[in-house]
């Protein structure tokens, strides 16, 4: 878990240092902002959904745009490889809080960022 924060939090330290920026532009921060949001779309999204269709129509809660596969970052996904989580429904459990964390992420970035 600690793996996947770091890769995800990392993100969104980035955009907080983006944001307390004393010389900013908007058209780059707009690019960077929408950038990093279909990022973190595409760590749990099908891909072709991220690519036909406008940010904002994209519905992080929507089920069936889900992808099967997580991306969680590098180092997560290696350890997970090298490692399986095989016990009683923690990997299952685990790959749902990591999910779940993703789409709250991606609310709250749609609620406080206009992406139209």
């Amino acid at each position: 878990m600690l793996f996947f924060l770091n890769y995800v939090l990392d993100k969104v330290d980035r955009m907080n240092l983006e944001f307390q920026s004393e010389q900013y532009s908007l058209a780059p921060l707009l690019a960077f902002i929408a950038g990093e949001y279909r990022s973190i779309h595409g760590m749990f999204i099908k891909e072709d959904v991220l690519f036909t269709g406008k940010l904002s129509d994209i519905n992080p809660q929507d089920t069936t745009r889900k992808s099967e596969k997580l991306n969680l970052g590098g180092r997560c996904n290696v350890l997970l490889i090298k490692e399986p989580l095989h016990d009683s429904g923690a990997g299952e459990r685990f790959l749902i809080d990591c999910r779940n964390f993703l789409v709250e992420l991606c609310l709250q970035m749609r609620k406080h960022f206009p992406f139209e």
